[in-house]
């Protein structure tokens, strides 16, 4: 190095003397780029090898060109992520949330519905298209994968767990089956078995309260003859027959529903044949065995229009002109002696054409103390919201304002501290 290439000739301190010339020597793991030495592992003009150059707004991280995170920002995977959002890298980086979940606040939480709701196709047909409006982002997912020839989502129904079970003709043309859409967004899945040539499964389905299990109706094994059935969501393409067998031309009717603890079922039938509905009370534990819980011949006219049980599944209340006369009125009964029925509703006399005392929505309290229902108001067309003590039924209370018309969606809070209706004022 004192004599490179001829006398005197002397190489810097960092240049070795190579066949008399002097060349730059890198040491320390550098690398030569060029008349100088680089550390390509963060030098952001030879960021992994001599001549690569990161951008603007980069910087070279392991010999990688990566962008500068911002404050709310984590450098995750080569790329700057929001922890608290990210699906990716919730909470930390490489902690991914599961399908149907998204993070929140640094979390993974499952995406359940805040709302379904059914879409117009172009041709006019409702009910072409089932949606649903994600709680946490507010985006909109199809729920129904096919639309066949203008076929339409006929009946649906959320599940405690998020899942989606909806009615529609997806497989086959003119044939209508149920379906379970998860609540991670995987592929609906056909509940029902096989149906019979001609059958169909009909609008009205019912789903338990811990979101495990379906009643459905359909004429499932036999054509033009509408029964109950059972599906375990966990079970699919297995169900249970659940009505006690029926009289020819007879149908179990829209209307059915779980006790609170999914032990029992209600459902309607005319096993008389006179178009006047009864109600049926089914264990569960003990499918095809049924017990009347409301005779149709017992009432002034008509039938039980629908029916409901508590929690327990050991009483009924069910709507029905039982002794009205032509009106719609609510009944409270013992599954164990249902021949003993008590009047819930208000009756009150407001003159021929005004349907006064006609009950229309109703619903069981959580805690099975109370139900709310709507009944028509005096000389008027509207409804008001009331509640009645199930203990001792004496008299209603009214919920709504006075000459408030109280549509039908109205809900109870899972408390039971807070109704939420919608009406005219002044009606």
């Amino acid at each position: 190095e004192q004599n490179c290439g001829a006398c005197g000739t002397v190489c810097d301190s960092d240049n070795v003397c190579s066949l008399g010339e002097c060349g730059l020597e890198c040491q320390g793991g550098l690398s030569k780029c060029g008349d100088k030495c680089s550390d390509v592992k963060v030098d952001e003009a030879n960021c992994g090898a001599c001549g690569t150059t990161c951008s603007a707004g980069e910087i070279c991280n392991a010999g990688v060109c990566e962008e500068i995170c911002t404050e709310m920002k984590t450098l995750c995977g080569g790329g700057c992520v929001d922890t608290q959002l990210d699906e990716t890298h919730c909470g930390v980086c490489d902690n991914a949330c599961a399908m149907g979940q998204v993070c929140l606040a640094g979390a993974c939480v499952d995406d359940d519905p805040l709302a379904l709701f059914l879409t117009t196709a172009n041709d006019g047909a409702v009910g072409q298209t089932l949606h649903k409006l994600s709680r946490h982002t507010l985006q909109l997912s199809q729920i129904n994968t096919k639309n066949l020839n203008g076929e339409t989502v006929v009946d649906y129904a959320l599940t405690s767990k998020g899942d989606v079970v909806f009615v529609a003709a997806q497989d086959t043309l003119g044939v209508r089956e149920l379906y379970l859409a998860p609540a991670n967004g995987a592929a609906p899945v056909k509940l029902n078995p096989t149906l019979v040539k001609g059958g169909n499964v009909e609008p009205g389905v019912a789903v338990s309260k811990d979101g495990t299990k379906v009643l459905y109706r359909a004429d499932q094994t036999t054509d033009e003859m509408t029964e109950l059935y059972l599906v375990d969501l966990s079970k699919p393409g297995v169900a249970t027959k659940v009505n006690a067998a029926l009289t020819q031309d007879a149908d179990v009717a829209f209307g059915q529903g779980f006790s609170g603890d999914g032990t029992k079922a209600v459902y309607l039938a005319d096993i008389s044949n006179d178009d006047d509905n009864d109600a049926f009370v089914v264990d569960l534990a003990n499918p095809g065995t049924a017990k009347m819980v409301a005779d149709s011949d017992d009432f002034d006219s008509g039938g039980v229009y629908d029916a409901k049980l508590n929690n327990t599944g050991d009483t009924v209340i069910y709507r029905g002109e039982r002794d009205s006369g032509g009106w719609a009125e609510l009944y409270k009964a013992s599954v164990a002696n249902p021949a003993v029925a008590t009047k819930l509703n208000v009756t009150k006399d407001g003159g021929e054409g005004n349907f006064v005392g006609d009950v229309g929505n109703y619903a069981i309290s959580h805690d099975d103390k109370n139900v709310l229902y709507s009944v028509a108001l005096p000389n008027t067309y509207g409804f008001s919201l009331q509640t009645v003590n199930l203990a001792a039924p004496s008299g209603s209370t009214q919920l709504s304002h006075a000459n408030d018309n109280v549509y039908a969606d109205w809900w109870l809070s899972k408390d039971d501290k807070t109704v939420l209706y919608r009406s005219d004022v002044g009606v």
